[in-house]
């Protein structure tokens, strides 16, 4: 059996308070190049605006889906809630007001302007041919009641 065998680390109790300072450690480290690497894209969108680059622009979008990544992977791989992370990062909801529309757009209200207004004719036209058919059965009743 080696040093890293993780039965070892489990049956001693030393041994396995040493494994847990180890992970706390390297969850540190970890966090800490999490924030390293988010500074760096929060960096890079400000110099994005100092340089007047338009809202919505596809620079955001990518920045803050590379930030997403990171933290995903890093609350994935230490167990830490993605919202812990957001809520200790308010630049990051800057960044995802920059990168996506949160607004309607204006082609969304016509379509469901127009699906709306489909729906009505087509429940116009489905009454006005059930009429119809109403009114032709009962002309062909009339009619067979008369010869």
């Amino acid at each position: 059996m080696t040093a890293y065998d993780v039965s070892l680390w489990q049956n001693d109790p030393r041994l396995a308070w040493m494994g847990l300072k180890f992970k706390a450690v390297g969850k540190e480290i970890a966090r800490r190049n999490l924030e390293s690497k988010l500074a760096k894209i929060i960096v890079t969108a400000n110099g994005h605006r100092t340089k007047n680059v338009p809202r919505y622009a596809p620079v955001y979008g990518s920045l803050y889906r590379s930030a997403e990544d990171h933290i995903a992977k890093f609350c994935t791989k230490y167990d830490v809630p993605e919202l812990e992370i957001y809520s200790q990062l308010p630049a990051m909801k800057e960044l995802r007001d920059w990168a996506m529309d949160s607004r309607p757009s204006l082609y969304r209200v016509r379509l469901a302007a127009m699906k709306l207004f489909l729906a009505v004719i087509g429940v116009v036209i489905l009454g006005l041919s059930s009429g119809l058919i109403q009114r032709l059965f009962h002309f062909g009743w009339m009619l067979s009641q008369r010869w």
